[in-house]
């Protein structure tokens, strides 16, 4: 196999586990409300991050998720994103 198409192999993964991961969280923070009232808000692509989870009441109060594929048993600390 080529570079080019191990390549392309590794960014799908990447995105896959991205849009898994993504909707993962979506589903530990879905909580049945019966106001009707959200938990908190999922944002996808934002301030550079891949997901960004904010609470409704509390603006202040934000967690950015960036998802990390490697195709190796590569650990990725926190100094290695930026």
């Amino acid at each position: 196999m080529t570079e080019r198409t191990e390549s392309g192999r590794y960014s799908l993964a990447g995105f896959l586990y991205q849009i898994v991961g993504s909707g993962v969280e979506g589903f530990r923070i879905a909580k049945y409300e019966p106001n009707g009232e959200d938990n908190e808000i999922l944002e996808l692509e934002q301030l550079g991050q891949d997901l960004v989870v904010r609470s409704p009441d509390d603006s202040d109060s934000i967690r950015l998720i960036q998802f990390k594929y490697a195709s190796t048993n590569a650990i990725v600390n926190p100094s290695d994103l930026r």
